[in-house]
């Protein structure tokens, strides 16, 4: 079985938020590991999709640290009030995640 990529984890209509790691289905804020997460943002996707593995996890962030503006921060970035759900999820098909 594959492992679940974090495109297509935020690919999903609705899967993918702001201002938080991730939310349940109350909306409320929980970690991106959670297994009550329904939503995820950029960074709590790859905690999702690489849960206890910190050498994928760090190679996935690397990766995308890569891909967006230098003088962002991963979360500064999926944050923007302008940012969409697509646009996050081509930034990580663009990197192979």
């Amino acid at each position: 079985m594959q492992p679940l990529k974090p495109s297509d984890l935020l690919s999903k209509p609705g899967a993918w938020c702001q201002k938080a790691e991730a939310k349940d289905e109350t909306g409320t804020t929980v970690a991106g590991d959670s297994s009550k997460a329904c939503q995820w943002c950029l960074l709590g996707a790859l905690m999702r999709c690489f849960p206890g593995d910190d050498d994928h996890y760090d190679i996935a962030r690397f990766k995308v640290r890569q891909a967006i503006p230098e003088d962002s921060l991963i979360s500064t970035w999926n944050d923007s009030p302008a940012r969409t759900q697509a646009e996050v999820v081509a930034l990580l098909q663009s990197v192979g995640l």
